[in-house]
């Protein structure tokens, strides 16, 4: 039988202004958290609770890199923006970024929506990868060669590059202010159907080439990767545990995502910059010729083509791809000289 008694007193004890004093106690809990939490980061703007530093950024008329320089006058190179209640750590300064990047603990990848698609427990891929073992063993391969044929980079269209037409802000407000995916639909639901496809899609591929396979004759991507993962099981190299089908898929998927967008983007900045820029079409067009004439180029005609070199990269400079790089994360507590 239900006790009565006890059911009346659990009523009186959660009554509504208990249930009120409690709501605002945890409020409360969680602000000074949060502004106490402030004196572990880097210098910046003071952040707001729930939704940090997003209103600095609210009329935005030209790219956000432009807004971050003002931050670097004020704050130094290194400055915190909150995104939400997420801290993200900006650096501005290229020798710090130097200094950063050639240590290890700075190689881990953030752990967002996207990730939990392209790096998961069933496979590992190159570009969000945070474990170092399986990461370093995949690069390693994946600098042999890049050579993909149109028919596959056609297939991959929508994944490469149009899923960037569908982003908006409802992607932003669901990453960094989790508590909005309980009222808006999933951003990259469409992402995801096509990455799966794609997968299964790039997963036959390779296990085809795996069935027809021949040292002699390297076809794609696909031949180095088998190649690769053949000779580390014979020499028993470390991190052969990591060139797995799964992983492989995983890593050619990568080479469609980050390399055709960004080199598409910065052979229309050079097209562009060579129409526009007389002086250093007649520089390029002469140096050229003299080098090459009419034959196709090579890597051993580098050192000798001074004025191209500048060329590509004062573009990459000038008008870099992706000014801003891929979020990371440390992969445990460490500082930076600025």
């Amino acid at each position: 039988m239900f006790n009565t008694n006890k059911l009346i007193n659990y009523q009186n004890v959660l009554s509504l202004p208990m249930v009120i004093t409690i709501i605002i106690g945890l409020i409360v809990y969680y602000i000074i958290h949060f502004y106490a939490n402030l004196r572990h980061y880097p210098p910046g703007p003071t952040p707001l609770p729930f939704i940090g530093n997003i209103l600095l950024f609210r009329n935005i008329k030209r790219h956000l890199n432009e807004d971050l320089r003002q931050l670097y006058d004020i704050y130094g190179p290194v400055v915190t923006v909150w995104v939400g209640p997420k801290p993200v750590v900006i650096v501005g300064d290229p020798h710090v970024v130097k200094q950063a990047f050639s240590r290890p603990e700075f190689m881990g990848r953030m752990d967002n929506m996207l990730s939990s698609i392209l790096c998961d427990s069933e496979h590992r891929d190159l570009l969000l990868n945070s474990h170092i073992s399986s990461w370093e063993s995949l690069r390693k391969v994946a600098h042999i060669a890049v050579r993909l044929d149109l028919e596959y980079f056609t297939k991959f269209k929508y994944y490469a590059t149009g899923f960037l037409n569908d982003m908006d802000n409802t992607f932003i407000l669901c990453e960094y202010i989790p508590v909005c995916r309980l009222f808006m639909s999933d951003p990259l639901a469409k992402f995801r159907t096509t990455y799966n496809q794609c997968f299964d899609y790039t997963l036959n591929v390779l296990k085809t080439h795996k069935n027809t396979y021949d040292e002699s004759v390297c076809r794609d991507f696909c031949d180095v990767y088998i190649g690769a993962k053949r000779k580390a099981e014979v020499e028993c190299l470390p991190g052969v545990q990591w060139l797995t089908n799964n992983n492989i898929a995983a890593s050619l998927m990568d080479v469609a995502v980050a390399g055709t967008e960004t080199t598409y983007t910065t052979i229309q900045w050079m097209v562009l910059f060579v129409a526009y820029f007389e002086n250093w079409h007649q520089k390029l067009m002469v140096e050229i010729d003299e080098v090459l004439g009419h034959r196709v180029a090579t890597m051993a005609d580098r050192p000798r083509m001074h004025c191209v070199n500048a060329f590509i990269a004062e573009t990459l400079r000038y008008r870099t791809a992706a000014p801003l790089g891929y979020p990371r994360v440390t992969l445990s507590d460490t500082t930076i000289s600025t």
